[in-house]
């Protein structure tokens, strides 16, 4: 379901209006094919965890998350200090487009293996 054209449609604007003003704190991998974005907007955290595995992508938005010390890599060190412009679905497409105000766009797509 979170990878139909039509829930990401409805989610980018709702994460637009969640992340307004938050900046990547973290970027990491703990697992194979995963992805952690970790934000903040000073007194707020908000976690986006992407699995990207062969059965199907996974979008997660924890609560919190407790990095661990060991098998974890950093990730898009280059995206760490950016602060979150907007998030949007790409036309009748299974794609998730962050983008920064620096310009620097993060591209999620979330096909599965078929």
């Amino acid at each position: 379901m979170h990878t139909n054209y039509y829930f990401l449609r409805q989610l980018a604007p709702a994460l637009t209006q969640q992340l307004a003003a938050y900046t990547v704190v973290a970027c990491f991998s703990q697992e194979k094919d995963e992805l952690v974005l970790g934000l903040t907007n000073g007194q707020e955290e908000f976690w986006l965890r992407v699995l990207l595995a062969a059965a199907g992508p996974l979008i997660s938005l924890p609560e919190s998350f407790h990095r661990a010390r060991q098998n974890s890599v950093d990730l898009l060190p280059d995206l760490l200090g950016q602060r979150v412009a907007g998030v949007a679905a790409w036309p009748n497409d299974r794609v998730l487009q962050f983008t920064f105000q620096s310009g620097a766009t993060l591209v999620l797509k979330l096909y599965s293996t078929r």
